[in-house]
């Protein structure tokens, strides 16, 4: 019996998982705590008066907030390789106890280059713990219930947002007893040496499968299931046919970034991917940091910034298979987009109230595609190749959240409203990207790179047993008027011009040319989906339009009729 087939005998969400998964996202909220703490010790001012990071020096400031993601970025590596090679429960208790010793000596830190180093590790710890937390609460859980879970480790993560608020708000911002309040909190996640336990996956790698076993059934009495005896022998055979095989010489490819860059769509996908984690990961971090768009308090609108995704969580979760992961993802991100670019014109109009809402708007937003851009991630890439862009374009978002506070300074050196332009300009543009990539959801996800290529095409999964697809042209219902009908958008945008004109004289001086620019860019973004026409056959017919640009194009007109035939698989494979 194969892993998958045992969880759905478990259920996929029954009582074990429910408090394994409970027991997991407790430390989950802690370590957003550290991730937003930066927000309250860089801004406290006993931080930068007891450092001296006054005047020309308010850019370590801002460097302390980068150095953190910076320690996360290896402490995922890192911890990660480590807890493959000596299991997810030993590396999480160590990084709890070494992370408790850091907040410690970074709480008593006599000089900022101390503080320094101790934000590095506390980012380098806590990205560790939450990683293997992750592993550890989301692989019993049954593959129905696993985007719902996904989203409610995020809303935990946003209630630990919202806790940091509290926290420094008892100990009235003073930054050295908020590290040692953290500190404290960490130490009774020490029980988790007994009622957590070792990750069934990991043991089963190991050859350990009289433990895994025994956790299993654990499990399944918790759950009133019975499973049956010897439950793993199947899972054991495949991995000594396995062992078999590498012991003689049959070594079995491994699969890196770099595959994904060989051929055309996977490496499209790839950098599409990549900047929107990158775009999403630099507004968020931006938009978190500056709380004080929000509110007057501090405290109050760095609160109001973590509630307001828990229902952005929540309605990702709820369109998710409604919409599609491709048009949720445009939506959240365009909106966000446009949301904060509509904070430049009225940032000087002494509209206050407005700027709020428009920013906790674009937090939202921004938010809400954050729960879903894993997900479509995960499910574009290729099976063999799927962890190793998962990590490539994940260490994308971690180079977002570095920028983040540097780009927040420029509105302190440059322009106020710029990082808001910045913020608003990538996000429009992450969204457009969007539209180039293949919709998942419903779709038998590609379990080669072969597959991964065609992945989103219309010859994508022809018939396994004959190899073959056949598209038959549609009806012609419509009526050809295109040139007339776009056309007349062209009168439209030469009648809308001068109004768009007459903004600078009541609204703000710039801002025609804003919208003649960002509007340039997005209709520039969006050509990019149109087919090349240069060199090739013009459509006689619309069935033919319809398939122009696709790789079928053009059809036999002999006999009306296109069969698309599978490419020769010249590539290695397993």
């Amino acid at each position: 019996m194969k892993f998958e087939d045992i969880l759905v005998i478990l259920g996929d969400f029954g009582r074990y998982q429910q408090l394994q998964y409970f027991l997991i996202c407790i430390p989950i909220m802690l370590c957003a705590c550290n991730d937003m703490a930066n927000t309250f010790l860089s801004a406290s001012s006993d931080h930068y008066c007891r450092f001296d990071l006054v005047c020309e020096k308010d850019w370590m400031k801002q460097l302390s907030k980068a150095i953190y993601p910076l320690g996360s970025l290896f402490g995922t590596a890192v911890i990660g390789q480590l807890s493959d090679k000596f299991g997810r429960k030993p590396c999480f208790i160590s990084s709890l106890l070494l992370l408790i010793l850091v907040l410690l000596l970074t709480a008593c830190a006599p000089v900022y280059a101390v503080f320094a180093v101790g934000q590095f590790f506390i980012g380098f710890l806590s990205a560790g713990i939450c990683n293997v937390a992750f592993v550890l609460g989301l692989e019993l859980v049954g593959p129905r219930k696993r985007d719902l879970a996904g989203m409610v480790i995020l809303i935990f993560y946003a209630c630990g947002y919202m806790m940091l608020a509290v926290f420094s708000k008892a100990v009235s911002g003073n930054w050295r007893q908020l590290e040692l309040l953290l500190a404290i909190l960490y130490i009774p996640f020490f029980s988790y040496y007994w009622l957590v336990p070792e990750s069934v996956r990991w043991l089963m790698q190991q050859g350990r499968y009289r433990h895994a076993e025994t956790i299993l059934q654990n499990a399944a009495k918790m759950n009133k299931v019975t499973l049956p005896e010897n439950v793993l022998e199947d899972e054991k055979q495949a991995q000594e046919t396995l062992r078999e095989e590498q012991e003689k010489g049959q070594k079995i490819k491994e699969f890196t970034v770099l595959d994904l860059m060989k051929t055309r769509n996977l490496r499209r996908n790839t950098i599409i991917i990549a900047i929107n984690i990158f775009c999403n990961f630099l507004v968020y971090f931006g938009l978190s940091a500056n709380t004080n768009v929000y509110s007057s308090n501090a405290y109050a609108s760095f609160f109001v910034s973590g509630a307001v995704e828990v229902p952005a969580y929540l309605l990702s979760w709820f369109l998710l298979d409604r919409i599609g992961r491709r048009w949720l993802t445009c939506i959240f991100m365009l909106a966000a987009g446009l949301a904060l670019i509509l904070i430049v014109p009225v940032s000087n109009q002494s509209l206050n109230e407005l700027v709020t809402i428009l920013a906790l708007f674009g937090k939202f937003c921004i938010a809400g595609s954050f729960g879903v851009i894993y997900i479509f991630a995960a499910e574009i890439f290729p099976t063999p190749a799927r962890a190793a862009g998962l990590g490539f374009t994940a260490s994308f978002g971690t180079l977002g959240s570095i920028a983040a506070p540097f780009v927040m300074l420029l509105g302190n050196y440059v322009w106020g409203p710029l990082p808001f332009l910045i913020f608003g300009v990538s996000s429009v543009i992450a969204g457009l990207l969007v539209l180039l990539l293949p919709e998942t959801t419903g779709v038998p996800l590609p379990e080669t790179l072969e597959e991964g290529e065609m992945f989103g095409k219309k010859s994508y999964l022809p018939s396994r047993d004959i190899g073959l697809q056949v598209d038959l042209p549609e009806l012609d219902l419509s009526c050809p008027a295109g040139l007339g009908f776009t056309g007349s958008f062209g009168t439209l945008g030469g009648i809308a011009a001068p109004f768009v004109m007459l903004l600078a004289n009541y609204v703000w001086g710039p801002l025609p040319f804003l919208i003649f620019g960002v509007s340039s860019v997005i209709a520039g973004l969006l050509v990019l989906l149109l087919p090349e026409t240069t060199g090739v056959p013009l459509p006689e017919t619309l069935e033919e339009g319809e398939m122009f640009g696709k790789k079928s194009y053009p059809p036999s007109r002999d006999i009306g009729l296109q069969v698309d035939l599978p490419e020769l698989d010249l590539s290695c494979r397993r």
